[in-house]
């Protein structure tokens, strides 16, 4: 997100767009998650957006592909800036983000998804993560 960040006059805007590719055995492990898993990176990255003060365009989308030339438990991630929402949605989206529960978070070393999430057994290994 960080990485392709752009100034403008009155706002940083960030990539709304994800793309994780994952090793083709690591992709078939997760895929019976990955509505929920994605849903939960999408709360993730309007919290850290909120807390960097950076703009999104329109809500994150996340979605998961495997790629054969990634090494089994490596994953990268390819970010992009989507079509931006018209003004009054995303006035209404800004809106909504701003009185929802992120103004008080602070710190996302401590991340509380906004959903119920329940953990899943097999990605317990910690993935080293690259936006290109």
């Amino acid at each position: 997100m960080k990485d392709k960040r752009r100034v403008s006059v009155a706002n940083i805007y960030v990539p709304n767009e994800y793309f994780v590719y994952l090793h083709p055995t690591d992709y078939e492990t997760i895929v019976p998650m990955a509505p929920a898993l994605s849903s939960e990176l999408v709360d993730y990255l309007i919290q850290k957006a909120k807390e960097k003060n950076f703009t999104l365009v329109a809500r994150p989308t996340i979605q998961f592909a495997e790629l054969d030339s990634i090494k089994s438990g490596d994953i990268l991630i390819e970010c992009k800036y989507g079509q931006a929402e018209p003004e009054e949605v995303r006035d209404i989206w800004q809106k909504a983000v701003d009185e929802s529960k992120y103004e008080q978070i602070e710190n996302t070393m401590n991340f509380e998804p906004i959903r119920d999430t329940h953990p899943y057994q097999r990605l317990s290994r910690q993935y080293p993560l690259h936006c290109s």
